[in-house]
C-alpha cells in the first residue's frame, strides 16, 4: 500500500487559530506519528484519534481538527491506492514507494 515512508505531512492551509499550529510541522512534532503508516498500518477503522477509539494522539482540549486532519490523510491514502495507476502509472499491487522517494531527489 501507498504509505509515509519518507514524507512527513504537510499542512496545505488550516484557520484553526487556537489548536492549528499543532499541524505545522516546524511548530510542532505531532504530524511525526503518520511517518511509516499507510492504509492497513493502522487498519483503516483505527485512522482515529485514540479518544475515539483509535491509533493516533491528538493535543490536549483538541479533537475536531486532529479528527479532520487523520480522516483527510485516510481519505488521501485511500484515493491513492485506489487510483495508484492514474496517480502514479503504476498497476495494482505495485509499491508505490520508490515514487515518492524519487521525488525527495
Amino acid at each position: 500500500p501507498v504509505n509515509l515512508q519518507k514524507r512527513p505531512v504537510a499542512e496545505i492551509e488550516h484557520r484553526d487559530e487556537v489548536h492549528g499550529d499543532f499541524i505545522e510541522h516546524d511548530k510542532s512534532n505531532w504530524v511525526e506519528q503518520f511517518v511509516g503508516k499507510s492504509i492497513g498500518d493502522p487498519d483503516l477503522e483505527n485512522w482515529k484519534i485514540r479518544r475515539d477509539g483509535g491509533n493516533f494522539d491528538q493535543l490536549t482540549g483538541a479533537s475536531v481538527t486532529p479528527r479532520a486532519v487523520i480522516g483527510a490523510i485516510a481519505e488521501t491514502l485511500v484515493f491513492f491506492e485506489t487510483h495508484r495507476e492514474r496517480v502514479f502509472g503504476l498497476p495494482p499491487g505495485t509499491h508505490a514507494g520508490s515514487v515518492l522517494e524519487d521525488a525527495d531527489e
